[in-house]
């Protein structure tokens, strides 16, 4: 190891990491999205597999501070949006609804910008809400940070990260290696100590009263008629009964499913029954999808950082170079493992160990297996 290797490790186990926090920013996207996998087996953890099976001899590796801080704010309040839709209709009223439910914006797009999406972190030292600023709180951080996240330090961004991290419990949630609590592999491999895990909790309240205020506002006999097919008709009304009585003497067609407000709604006009949503289909009218979008952006800025993100984000830490496209590692905590080689010359921002036997990250970073 050269002296400059040494004294890079050196000042990394000192947490000196505003090199690998520069490199960071140049990471290419379309690199990271083509490198992007899932690896499973994370340090500490052994395996049943016959005669590839695998029996770890290594100490778990959780994420430094600052790496867990990265994943944390890269997921949360980036701003603020701009107000860009229309308010009225072209042909005269106000729009109901709202394209900015939410004023604040954040690193996943988010269906009317509702952010219904809430992370919580599961790790080694308990399990965390990682709650969502407030219009007011988002306002006071961005006045107190500087501009842009290249200008942060790392106390920038492990303050910006505890500012969100709410303890619910001082323990990692366990549960029983079996069905249904885990599926096939993942009683062996997932949750395991070291190990950080992203999971989201989907609100869908907001969205849902905004959906059906913008459907509202549409005209008369060009809105959606919404059927509840999980449950059969269901008469209440006089108009129901008839209409049950109909289409069971085969007078009138069969009603299969409950529609939302009874015959009446369906006949008077403020609905087009041909235009038919059933609320199996709408489901959370996609209001859900930010959280994808999210455990997606853990995916990719971890493969960035150098932490593995599996299928379940569940992400660890591995060897962390930053400054390269491809830089060294293999998986450690829950993504399994492969080898990859790195470019020589490129700085870490924590020397790690991975799940081979031993790491060794000076200017370059590669690995022994």
């Amino acid at each position: 190891m050269t002296d400059q290797a040494k004294v890079a490790d050196a000042n990394a186990d000192k947490g000196d990491h505003r090199a690998g926090l520069a490199d960071l920013f140049d990471v290419p996207l379309l690199s990271v999205m083509s490198s992007r996998r899932t690896r499973r087996i994370s340090r500490g953890t052994s395996i049943k597999s016959g005669e590839i099976s695998h029996q770890s001899t290594n100490d778990p590796a959780p994420l430094t501070k600052l790496e867990e801080a990265v994943l944390i704010v890269t997921s949360g309040t980036t701003g603020f949006v701009m107000h860009d839709g229309p308010l009225q209709k072209p042909t005269g009223g106000k729009e109901l609804g709202t394209p900015f439910v939410k004023i604040a914006g954040r690193s996943a797009s988010s269906p009317d910008n509702a952010q219904a999406s809430s992370l919580f972190m599961l790790n080694d030292e308990g399990t965390w809400l990682l709650k969502k600023l407030t219009s007011r709180e988002a306002m006071d951080l961005y006045r107190e940070m500087p501009p842009t996240w290249r200008d942060w330090s790392e106390a920038d961004w492990i303050a910006a990260a505890d500012l969100v991290k709410v303890k619910v419990y001082d323990k990692r949630l366990e549960f029983p290696r079996e069905w249904p609590y885990y599926i096939g592999w993942n009683k062996q491999i997932s949750n395991t100590p070291g190990s950080t895990i992203f999971t989201s909790l989907v609100d869908c309240t907001y969205q849902y009263i905004n959906a059906f205020l913008i459907l509202a506002s549409e005209p008369d006999g060009q809105r959606p008629l919404f059927i509840d097919d999980f449950r059969t008709f269901h008469p209440k009304t006089l108009p129901d009964w008839v209409a049950w009585v109909a289409s069971n003497l085969k007078l009138a067609p069969k009603i299969p499913y409950h529609p939302i407000g009874g015959i009446k709604r369906v006949k008077g006009g403020f609905v087009n029954p041909d235009n038919v949503v059933p609320l199996g289909l709408a489901r959370t009218f996609r209001t859900d999808h930010d959280s994808f979008f999210l455990l997606q952006n853990l995916a990719l800025v971890g493969e960035a950082l150098g932490v593995v993100a599996g299928s379940t984000r569940r992400s660890s830490r591995r060897t962390s170079c930053s400054g390269a496209p491809r830089r060294a590692g293999t998986a450690t905590a829950s993504a399994s493992s492969s080898p990859r080689t790195g470019t020589a010359g490129r700085r870490c921002l924590r020397r790690s160990p991975t799940t081979s036997a031993s790491t060794v990250c000076s200017r370059g970073c590669a690995r022994r297996t």
